[in-house]
């Protein structure tokens, strides 16, 4: 029964229905409700097995625990790098990571191409300075924005100066985490290993 149970959770995909998020309303309060607000080109998205993923945060939970309890630390979602060429709000740099969900047609996700140029509405986690922009559905984050009314209201505002930081830093910056942890997790076996072998000749 319980073997059952999880082989459920793992591999029983529902239908994709996206979750309902409310309006975000016209231009201008989109802007004052967002924390960054950018036009750029997508570099880079990191890959990510959705189905995975989902199954992963349904066993959690079947397990009593919430999403947010673990998704920060574990699996925040894809890392999507910008190259920013405009940034009304937010953004200082001339690249930018944001983060969006796993699966694309979930209201918590945005489904970026690589190559394709958007105008990103953005905020904070849990609305907190300290933690990853993220974008969604929910936002008023467009693909293609050059002829919309966002970009009438938002060219009577003023944009930021951009400092240079070049895409490819952030990629790689990226990139190195699982290598880290991989070669981290390594040295700590070997280590142990050495320890125990060390300990067993001096028994004898």
């Amino acid at each position: 029964m319980t073997i059952s149970l999880i082989l459920t959770i793992l591999f029983f995909q529902p239908q994709a229905v996206s979750a309902s998020c409310a309006n975000p309303g016209d231009p201008a309060a989109s802007f004052e409700w967002g924390d960054a607000v950018f036009t750029g080109q997508v570099v880079y998205i990191s890959s990510a097995n959705g189905v995975w993923m989902n199954a992963v945060t349904r066993s959690f939970m079947a397990l009593g625990f919430h999403p947010a309890d673990f998704q920060d630390r574990l699996f925040p979602g894809r890392r999507v790098v910008f190259e920013v060429d405009r940034s009304w709000k937010g953004v200082t740099t001339s690249s930018v990571t944001i983060r969006t969900g796993y699966n694309d047609w979930n209201s918590s996700s945005y489904p970026f191409e690589i190559g394709s140029y958007y105008l990103v509405y953005a905020s904070h986690a849990y609305g907190d300075p300290n933690k990853d922009l993220l974008t969604s559905r929910c936002h008023r984050t467009m693909e293609s924005p050059n002829n919309s009314e966002d970009i009438a209201y938002l060219n009577t505002l003023s944009t930021l100066e951009l400092r240079p930081y070049p895409a490819i830093i952030r990629i790689i910056e990226g990139n190195l985490i699982v290598p880290i942890l991989l070669l981290a997790g390594g040295m700590y076996v070997l280590n142990h290993r050495k320890k125990t072998a060390g300990g067993r000749t001096g028994r004898r």
